[in-house]
């Protein structure tokens, strides 16, 4: 009988449930077709094609009490039907959590980086030189990130207090870097 109990008790505690929780994996596939009107966005010299998108996601999320997060990466690569030489790919990561220790008080922490193609012609003006001459397939880099803490003073006011930041970096034409901070 001696034997037993300690058997029976680790039974017991491998059929025991866990408090951890797992993140769930979700995996998608999208595709759409869309007209545009102007791709090279020219105020003369317009040229419409169509195109043809593909976007795959990876995504990860947890939601419990206490702690939540949700990660997910969206590439897009584009098809130009007309126009192959604007074909590519285009990114997308975004990533935000929360701790909640009691009722009362929340910390909240997101961020995202963007890394996508501009389709703008050097030339704007009428009278231009239109043309693959004087295009430029740019790239713009978007970083953003965001803090946030909200305590909650009764059941209905909320106090909060958050910051973000962001900075752009462009490989395209004249245009400069820009970083910004609100809040």
């Amino acid at each position: 009988m001696t034997a037993r109990i300690p058997l029976i008790a680790l039974l017991g505690a491998l059929l025991t449930t866990s408090q951890a929780t797992a993140g769930e994996l979700l995996l998608s596939l999208d595709n759409w077709l869309s007209y545009e009107s102007n791709i090279f966005k020219r105020v003369s010299d317009e040229v419409r094609d169509g195109i043809y998108s593909v976007v795959p996601t990876a995504r990860v999320r947890q939601n419990d009490s206490e702690f939540t997060y949700d990660v997910a990466y969206t590439p897009t690569y584009d098809v130009y039907f007309n126009t192959n030489q604007l074909n590519g790919w285009d990114h997308n990561f975004r990533a935000e959590s929360a701790y909640q220790p009691n009722g009362r008080n929340q910390f909240t922490v997101d961020g995202r980086v963007l890394n996508f193609r501009t389709n703008r012609s050097a030339f704007g003006d009428p009278g231009d030189s239109p043309g693959f001459a004087g295009f430029n397939i740019g790239r713009v880099k978007r970083y953003e990130a965001g803090l946030g803490w909200s305590h909650s003073i009764t059941q209905r006011l909320v106090g909060r207090l958050d910051g973000d930041f962001q900075q752009i970096e462009y490989t395209q034409l004249d245009r400069t870097d820009s970083i910004g901070v609100s809040r």
